[in-house]
């Protein structure tokens, strides 16, 4: 299975609180450890573990709760530069567990969707920051997490980061990048059909795609492109589109 359609699944299966807990994956062979919210004891994702890597899934948005944290737009610092201090608070809550858990000896991967994708990119700057382990990062629809310094030392110290967009989903373009906020690299724009949205080449184009950026918030279609299910659909079909081509170059 490619790295990144396994990584979407274990970002979506962070949500199920039943996966998280039930400790062991009979079909992958893996130990599935929880990660608990310690205020509320509740699930926050998982730790997989195989002889053959680590995966260290973070859960998004789930309860209004969560949005509550997501509505934290001010800005602490956190190591290099400063960050969303929701999601500072949300990341600190589950270190000490994470870290304890990576492995030195296995290749590191650390995703999550929404939410989940913004404790991913702060949880890989700590592994790298306190333990000296160089993680591979995906993320899924993640918000803007920290300012220009923070991304910048993010971008040293993690160059392994893939940050998947799903069609004109809107939350990768929050909180609003006015505040002080900078999105990350390594963006990988879909389609529904896993076709790759390619960057913006002129300014006329730029003003046609702030068009419909426009009309996906008030139409609600930027929340729909935020849905989960889609972005397991997108990676998946992008995942057979590649597959196809690397056949067909054969």
């Amino acid at each position: 299975m490619n790295t990144l359609v396994d990584l979407v699944h274990c970002a979506d299966l962070a949500y199920d609180e039943t996966y998280c807990l039930k400790g062991y994956d009979d079909v992958l062979g893996a130990k599935i450890t929880p990660l608990f919210d310690g205020q509320k004891n509740e699930t926050r994702g998982f730790v997989r573990t195989t002889k053959e890597q680590v995966v260290v899934a973070f859960m998004g948005t789930k309860t209004p709760a969560d949005f509550l944290t997501d509505a934290l737009l001010v800005l602490e610092q956190f190591a290099k530069g400063k960050v969303h201090a929701g999601f500072k608070n949300e990341c600190m809550k589950v270190w000490p567990q994470v870290r304890e858990l990576v492995s030195y000896s296995t290749p590191l991967y650390v995703t999550g969707h929404s939410l989940g994708g913004a404790l991913a990119e702060l949880a890989a700057m700590k592994v790298k920051l306190d333990l000296g382990i160089d993680p591979e990062v995906a993320t899924f629809g993640c918000p803007y997490v920290g300012d220009p310094e923070w991304v910048e030392a993010y971008t040293a110290l993690v160059p392994k980061n893939t940050r998947v967009v799903h069609k004109l989903d809107i939350v990768p373009r929050t909180p609003p990048p006015e505040l002080g906020y900078k999105q990350t690299e390594g963006m990988l724009q879909l389609t529904d059909e896993g076709k790759i949205i390619g960057p913006v080449r002129n300014w006329l184009v730029e003003l046609f795609r702030f068009g419909e950026d426009v009309k996906s918030v008030l139409n609600g279609e930027g929340l729909e492109d935020h849905d989960r299910k889609k972005y397991v659909a997108a990676v998946e079909a992008w995942d057979w589109k590649y597959n196809e081509r690397e056949k067909a170059a054969k």
